[in-house]
């Protein structure tokens, strides 16, 4: 059962399990794009049109830094000037978005994984690009779609928790929910 188009209820022997569906998204993109990092290339898609992005000095020089781990993604980019790429392709999963948008995004999103986190660079971007879409995923899905998110989830590494630490699984059981109804 899917509630809000954010939980998923899951009848258990020991009571009910509740998801967070985006935070499960999470976890299992994060996967994904560190196995992405971990070929020579991710899949692209090429853009119809290429787009210039401008981007802060700052920013560019961690665009610079992070190069050949944003490449392994899926990107394909060159740099235009001091502070400016041209993206020609991005990886095929992402939605359809500014890319002067992502670019920002996946940014901001690196440089909190690394003053916060201390984390190397491809955990950084996976765990920065995971978190950044997996909201895109908090939507009405089908029977289908849930045993397969609930599927993925399970064969990933740690399906309790996301790549930051917070939980995706909490469970409610029989004891738990009688004395809900018990004064």
């Amino acid at each position: 059962f899917q509630l809000h188009n954010r939980y998923i209820l899951s009848q258990v022997k020991e009571g009910v399990m509740l998801i967070d569906q985006k935070a499960a998204y999470e976890r299992i993109l994060y996967e994904r794009y560190r196995q992405m990092l971990s070929k020579p290339n991710g899949s692209c898609q090429q853009l119809l049109f290429p787009k210039t992005v401008r981007l802060s000095p700052s920013d560019m020089q961690l665009v610079h830094e992070t190069r050949d781990e944003i490449r392994g993604l899926g990107f394909e980019f060159d740099v235009l000037g001091p502070n400016e790429l041209v993206v020609r392709g991005i990886p095929v999963d992402l939605p359809n978005e500014s890319e002067q948008d992502l670019f920002e995004e996946l940014i901001e999103q690196l440089k909190k994984s690394y003053s916060e986190l201390k984390l190397n660079k491809p955990d950084s971007l996976a765990r920065s690009l995971a978190r950044r879409f997996s909201s895109r995923y908090t939507v009405k899905l089908s029977m289908i779609e849930i045993h397969t998110l609930i599927n993925q989830l399970f064969t990933s590494s740690d399906p309790n928790r996301t790549p930051g630490g917070e939980p995706i699984i909490v469970m409610l059981t029989l004891d738990k929910l009688n004395g809900l109804f018990k004064s």
